[in-house]
């Protein structure tokens, strides 16, 4: 947690203070009470002109007479939970700022430069490369041919090209997802984190056991990857799904890899009836790819 030298109350939070009895920070998704008069007193006057030291220097000398420590324990607390940051620190980009509550401390300018991901298009379209490009970036994440983070961007989840993908990633140790975009279900993970996550032939296990038609035609009909099940779709639809895979993407980083919703998990969402999922990722002790035997 790096040092705060000028205080100032994270911007996704309205604070109020009430005297003596305590300090209140209010968001969309939490109401925090802070009780106890010294984070009343704190609050008070943490306003992003004085520095930390002259804050306590007022509350240890003046009418309050608080306990050094006292006032010490309030800036730890708030510095980290990212209540607070340094008012001087570089301003992070508005679609930055919204993650703050997903840290334990407030992102470094650096940090959040070095954001990047590689993507992969298998779809047969081939235009929703450009658009989620787009959406990521103005999310500030930065799309290049190596990164940390590979997204593959497909029509199927049982499109044959993936075993191969994840063949090298597993021999790579890359860390990788998949998303589908684009049609009335949007899929978006699960993010496979080789030895830590099943794999996605564990998923594919899944699919064809449970999409046994299309997988006996695949079966059949080698000399294709998928079949185009996808006839028509929205455009507003395709948005929708651009969308919700620029801001999971978003929220990987944010957490710094630690998204439990979509490690070893994937969300669906439904166009036809707005209701969105979540499904497990069971890892297979058999699994040829990454089970016991490797």
């Amino acid at each position: 947690m790096s040092t705060i030298t000028k205080p100032v109350f994270n911007p996704n939070y309205h604070i109020e203070v009430v005297p003596r009895e305590g300090l209140f920070m209010l968001s969309e998704s939490e109401h925090l009470m802070l009780s106890g008069p010294v984070f009343a007193a704190v609050g008070e006057l943490i306003d992003g002109q004085r520095t930390q030291d002259e804050i306590v220097d007022l509350l240890i000398k003046g009418d309050q007479k608080i306990p050094l420590a006292e006032v010490y324990y309030v800036f730890h607390h708030l510095a980290s939970k990212a209540y607070i940051r340094d008012a001087d620190q570089e301003a992070l980009p508005p679609a930055q700022e919204v993650w703050h509550p997903l840290a334990t401390e407030i992102p470094d300018q650096n940090d959040l430069a070095e954001q990047t991901v590689h993507l992969i298009d298998l779809t047969r379209s081939g235009d929703l490369l450009d658009p989620l490009r787009d959406a990521l970036q103005q999310n500030g994440i930065a799309v290049q041919d190596q990164s940390e983070l590979m997204v593959v961007v497909g029509d199927s989840y049982l499109d044959t090209r993936l075993t191969e993908i994840n063949r090298r990633n597993l021999e790579n140790g890359q860390t990788w997802m998949i998303v589908k975009p684009e049609g009335r279900n949007i899929w978006v993970g699960p993010v496979f984190e080789p030895g830590e996550t099943g794999c996605y032939e564990c998923l594919a296990h899944r699919q064809r056991s449970n999409r046994e038609v299309e997988s006996f035609l695949n079966q059949q009909l080698g000399d294709r990857t998928h079949l185009p099940l996808m006839k028509q779709t929205l455009p507003s639809a395709t948005q929708i799904g651009i969308q919700l895979t620029a801001t999971e993407i978003s929220r990987y980083f944010a957490a710094d890899g630690d998204h439990p919703l979509l490690q070893g998990n994937i969300m669906t969402f439904s166009v036809d009836t707005l209701n969105s999922q979540h499904h497990v990722l069971t890892q297979r002790p058999q699994c040829p790819a990454c089970g016991e035997s490797h």
